[in-house]
C-alpha cells in the first residue's frame, strides 16, 4: 500500500509533436525541478503516434510535501 487515497495526487504531463522532437523529458524534468518537496511514487509513460504525429503522456503520481 502506497498511502491513504487523500494523501495521494497525480499530476498529467501530455506533449504533442509533429516532428518527434518535442522535448518530452524537459516537460518532467522541469515539473520535478519545480516540485522538488514531493515525495515522488511512481512515473508511468504512454507513447503512441501515426505517420504525423507523436504523442506522449506522463502521469505523475505523488505525496505533497508536508
Amino acid at each position: 500500500m502506497i498511502g491513504k487515497a487523500s494523501s495521494i495526487k497525480v499530476v498529467h504531463i501530455t506533449r504533442y509533436s509533429y516532428d518527434g522532437k518535442g522535448g518530452f523529458d524537459g516537460a518532467i524534468n522541469r515539473w520535478l525541478s519545480e516540485n522538488a518537496e514531493v515525495e515522488v511514487l511512481d512515473i508511468k509513460f504512454s507513447s503512441s503516434a501515426t505517420q504525423e504525429d507523436t504523442y506522449e503522456d506522463a502521469l505523475i503520481i505523488y505525496k505533497p510535501a508536508q
